[in-house]
This record gives structure tokens, sequence and C-alpha cells, in this order.
């Protein structure tokens, strides 16, 4: 046979199979069209790890729009207890490895939840608020936009937005009773599972179910007889109330602050914690005790489940309780103890570096640490650094009473060491010609006029470590790397710097001194807070000549008599 006919013969071979395999992919099509699958979903709480998937679905309700969805998505999940993830229930103990894959990977069918759109908090509102007028400008009259304008910029006006996003194929029914649900949770209807307020997985019913039973039925789990124990034997009512509330000394080294220090910060904060009575919870923990818990965290570092034993709180609910306070914490305590740079004085900053330090026409030390942490969920390489771990970046200028003045918070631990500075709101501050800085002013004891300098070389670098070692030596949280979300992360170090700055103020102190100053022969936390490394900058001719002649002061009239025996 030639080769033309065995070619012939080939695909005549092929067009046969061909056919034979549309015709049974048309029957394996048709039978599949006729099977009815059963399936039951679950609604679960939003979750870090559901970032993506909500962020799709998100994509379906803005499509083509401008609003910031990668900061819409952790606002949703931010929220206390509100939110529904529609998910496949699965029987754990009947799994296939199919559907074990499957529920590891944990897809997310729906979600529905309601996003306060009141206040401009994020850029996402900000981006909705905008969208939604253009859109009545667009297709309503005058008194409509009127009205959306009016309703959206008063903020007595509580608005909130229904998200209700799922997969095509998923019945319309589901709808019903994950509003219910949005109706529970707004109403502070919470599942207590092992001491702690969570929404459990709810079983999501059909509408023939709905007339049966017109409550949506919430799976309860029994708690943990460990954790009822909570007011008679934790930590805050045997230890705190019992004995360090009658013992300054006592109190002082377990929160690292005193008693009248507590109560003040506990006052600011006490409204934004408080959790009322309900129904399922009838004694809900107290904002006191949520506060001590936040503060044994920072000054200990302890994981979340050792914290757990002691106050008789669950790990899971701890969690929540330090991310609420934290973030109560700084939004108080930022205004008072690391308010704006532009309310400082740098003339009395000056007159301090002078007086303790004697250089003349410094206002501030500058430096940058790595703050070690563990790797975020669905973050990539973001916080990965080129040393082989994950941080974020702390940048910090501080005054010559080891004080924080600003601190730059939150740049990725992947950001080069060099960038970190230009990428920073103070070095942006600073290259603008915005920061503040105070006259060029005459030097002592010489002629020379010199403009003020923030200092930040190896020759004055002992000082920022000694404030950033303090910052340790008080709060052990720095001890170890920190594992706890990023944005809660950013809050913990902001907070932290407040307090070592409320410290340092001797607020509420009795004799007006700071209680604690730096132990050098107690070693510091090298392997967590890792110094930034130096580069080379963008110096100028006119830096050198400034940098010389604080040199020949040094070196001449300025010259101190213990200098030469460093």
């Amino acid at each position: 046979m030639s080769s033309s006919a065995r070619k012939r013969g080939a695909l005549a071979g092929d067009d046969e199979s061909i056919a034979m395999f549309r015709a049974v992919s048309s029957i394996y099509d048709n039978n599949i069209s006729r099977m009815t699958l059963n399936i039951k979903f679950e609604g679960h709480s939003l979750k870090d790890s559901d970032f993506h998937q909500i962020k799709r679905f998100l994509q379906q309700l803005f499509l083509k729009t401008s609003v910031n969805l990668s900061d819409m998505s952790p606002v949703l999940i931010n929220q206390f207890n509100i939110g529904t993830a529609i998910k496949q229930a699965y029987d754990r103990y009947s799994m296939n490895y199919k559907d074990y894959w499957d529920a590891l990977h944990d897809q997310v069918f729906g979600i529905t939840s309601i996003l306060n759109i009141t206040q401009q908090t994020s850029q996402c509102i900000e981006n909705i608020h905008k969208l939604m007028l253009d859109l009545c400008k667009q297709h309503g009259d005058d008194d409509t936009v009127q009205f959306v304008n009016k309703l959206l910029s008063d903020d007595k006006n509580q608005v909130g937005l229904l998200v209700n996003e799922r997969y095509l194929n998923i019945p319309p029914s589901i709808s019903a009773p994950l509003f219910r649900i949005i109706w529970y949770q707004e109403h502070g209807v919470y599942h207590v599972q092992s001491g702690s307020l969570n929404k459990t997985a709810v079983p999501i019913k059909e509408d023939e179910e709905e007339d049966k039973n017109p409550l949506v039925t919430i799976k309860r789990n029994p708690i943990d007889k460990f954790f009822t124990t909570r007011i008679d034997e934790g930590f805050f009512e045997i230890l705190i109330n019992g004995h360090l509330n009658s013992s300054k000394p006592k109190f002082r080294e377990f929160f690292r602050i005193n008693y009248d220090q507590f109560m003040f910060i506990l006052l600011l904060i006490k409204n934004d914690i408080i959790l009322p009575p309900s129904k399922r919870v009838k004694k809900p923990i107290k904002p006191e005790e949520k506060l001590a818990v936040t503060l044994r965290y920072l000054a200990t570092g302890e994981s979340f489940r050792s914290l757990s034993f002691a106050f008789r709180i669950s790990h899971s609910y701890i969690s929540l309780i330090i991310k609420k306070t934290l973030s109560a914490l700084n939004k108080y305590l930022t205004p008072i103890f690391l308010p704006d740079i532009s309310t400082v004085d740098f003339n009395i900053k000056a007159s301090e570096f002078m007086t303790k330090w004697n250089f003349p026409n410094c206002i501030l030390a500058i430096d940058g640490k790595h703050i070690r942490i563990r790797s975020p969920n669905n973050t990539g390489s973001l916080f990965y650094n080129y040393k082989d771990y994950f941080s974020i970046v702390l940048l910090a200028m501080v005054d010559a009473n080891y004080k924080f003045i600003a601190v730059d918070i939150g740049l990725f631990g992947r950001e080069g060491d060099s960038g970190i500075f230009l990428k920073s709101t103070m070095g942006k501050k600073i290259l603008e010609g915005s920061f503040g800085f105070p006259e060029a002013k005459q030097l002592p004891g010489s002629s020379k006029i010199l403009p003020h300098v923030i200092v930040g070389d190896e020759a004055f670098r002992l000082h920022t470590q000694n404030a950033f070692g303090l910052l340790s030596q008080v709060f052990r949280v720095f001890y170890q790397p920190i594992s706890i979300e990023p944005s809660t992360c950013d809050n913990l170090i902001t907070v932290a710097c407040c307090l070592h700055n409320m410290l340092r103020d001797a607020y509420l102190e009795e004799n007006g001194r700071a209680f604690i100053e730096f132990d050098s022969r107690e070693p510091v936390p090298t392997n967590n807070i890792i110094p930034i490394a130096r580069g080379g900058g963008f110096a100028n001719a006119e830096g050198f000549d400034v940098r010389e002649a604080f040199k020949e002061l040094f070196c001449n009239e300025g010259a101190v008599s213990w200098q030469e025996n460093l």
C-alpha cells in the first residue's frame, strides 16, 4: 500500500474515532443534564482565606467600575460577626479523597453581607459614594441626586450596602435564609462555642422547610466546662482583682503600666469594646478584662492558647478581643502620645539634644527596623524580605528622651532597604519641604550658621538602638515573631510606641519620673527586631558641607572631655 493510501486510511480511522467520541460525549452530556445533584450548603463566617474568592464575587457586582475591591474585601471580612459565605456541607466522617480535597480548599459559592457606608473610613466607601451619585446623575432627576447626596453626607443616617452574590447555578431561594441570618447578626444573635462568640456553620434550608420552621436552626456545640469557670477561677478574678489591684509593684510588673495608667486607658476605650448582655451571652466579658488580656499579650508575647488557659477564654475569641482592643487603643492613644508631626515644637527638641547629648541643631534621630512576623495567609512574598524571613517595617524618629516622635509602620518586608525611607510618609514630607524644620541657627561657641538636622549615621545609631531596646524590654511581644494579621500587627506596633511614650513622659506617675530606663545588660531581640541595612542614599554637596561643619565643631570648640575615651 502506498504511503498516500496509508495516510488516507489513517485519516478515515481518525474521523471514525472522532465521530464515536462525539456520540459518546452527547450521550454522557444528556445523562448529566438529567441528573439531580443533592448538595447541602452551610453558612460560614467570612475569613481571611476567603479574600480572593470574595473579591471575585465583588467583581461581578461592581463590573467596570472604579471601586477599590482589594480594599473592600478585607473591610467585609473584618466586620465583627457580620456576613456569610456559602460553602458546601461535608460529612467529615464519610469523606472520600476528592471531598476532603474540596473541603481543604474551602470553596465559596456565594456571599451575603452588609457594608456600612455611612462614614468614609476607607477608599472603597469613598468610591461607592461617588459611584452612587454618578449613577443617580445618569439615570435620575435632580431631586433623586439631592436626596442620595444628603443621605450619604449625614453621619446620623446609618446606610448599609447589601452585598448578595452567588454562582449562577445556585438557586435564588437560598437568599431568604441568608437574609434572615444577616438579621440575626445585626441583632446580636451569635453562636457560643468554647466560651467565645463565633458564628457557627448554619445549615441553609429550602423554602418548603421554612414554612415548618420559620427560624433558621443554629447548631450549638456544648460549651467546654473549662471556660464556664472564667468568673470564679480565671486570671482576672483570682489574680488581678484578688491580688494585683492591691499591690502596686506587682500590678506594674504584670501589665508594665501602673494602676492609674490602666484606668485612664480603660476610660478612653471602654465604650468601643463593651458588649451588652443578651439572651445568648448574659454575662459578657467586661472591657477591663479585655484590656487586661491585651496588655498581658503585649507584655509577654504569650500565645493565645497560653492566655486561654490563664484567663479561661477560648483562644479564638482572645484573637478577636486583642484585634478589637488594639484598634480602639490605636484610635485613642495615637492623638495623645503620638500626635501629628506638625504639632511638635522642634526648637524644644533641639534644645533637649543639646542639653542631654551635646549635639546642637539636632532635632531627631532616625532609624528603621524589620519587625519579624509569622507568614501571613494569602500574601505571597509581599512580607518576605531578602534576608529570608517575613517582616513589617518600622521606621521611627526618636527625640533625646528616647520618645518616638514620628513612626511609619506597615511597609512590606520585601521593600528594598534603600527605598523604605523614600516611600515612607516622613520621607516624602522631608523631600517635599513640608516636614517643618526650624530656621538655620548659629552654632554655640562658633560663628557658623547651620540648618537643623536629623541624625541617622552609624555614630549616633546607639541612641535609636536604645529606644528600640527599651521598647522591647518593656513589651516582650517583640522577642518572638508576631503571629497575628498584618493590619492588627500595625496597630500593635503603633500602640506599643504610644504606651512607650506614655511611660517616657512619666504620665500619671507619682514622682513625675520615668519608671523604666534602658538596661544595657539585658539582651535585645536581635533576631526579631532587625536593623535596616544602610545605603548610600542621595547625598548632595550641600549635605556633605553640613556634615563636615559639624565634624569640625565636635573636634574643636564643641568637643567634650569624655569623647576621646569612647
